[in-house]
């Protein structure tokens, strides 16, 4: 699986909840955190409104407050609450030891991929993570989809 933005976070989803049917996805610039009233994680919210520097931060993704208008309905979805099952985790670690997901930061989602990969981290969830496009736009011409798919090839 391959996506940027919010075909990004379906990628995403689609590997965290069905690793038995994907091998691998690669996902650049990605709202995958929310973008409500704060940055949405396993372990709360952290408020925009309580944090001047957050709310810099704030991306200017529209779909997902249409979408999901608060973040107990975002909840469920959030691959940061998916890596804290454990069967999720499991079945992300069940590659041998190489990561089945990678990644790739550019110029509108840069915090969250950042944020997505430290949850991963938190939760012992192997993936592969670059920030050398966050100042270009994830798009299919973007640089990062090179990378993508030497990352999605590697253990084939």
């Amino acid at each position: 699986l391959i996506g940027y933005a919010n075909g990004g976070f379906g990628a995403l989803h689609l590997l965290m909840r069905h690793p038995e049917v994907f091998h691998r996805a690669a996902v650049c610039d990605a709202p995958v955190l929310g973008d409500f009233e704060g940055i949405a994680t396993p372990w709360g919210v952290d408020a925009f409104e309580e944090d001047e520097e957050a709310s810099l931060l704030k991306p200017p993704w529209r779909s997902f407050v249409e979408t999901f208008p608060h973040n107990a309905m975002f909840a469920p979805y959030g691959p940061g609450t998916l890596a804290t099952c454990p069967d999720v985790g499991n079945a992300m670690r069940a590659n041998d030891g190489n990561p089945r997901l990678g990644l790739w930061t550019g110029a509108d989602a840069t915090w969250e991929m950042r944020a997505l990969s430290e949850q991963l981290e938190q939760f012992d969830v192997p993936h592969a993570f670059s920030d050398a496009f966050e100042h270009q736009p994830g798009s299919w011409e973007g640089s990062w989809v090179g990378e993508a798919i030497e990352f999605l090839a590697s253990d084939l």
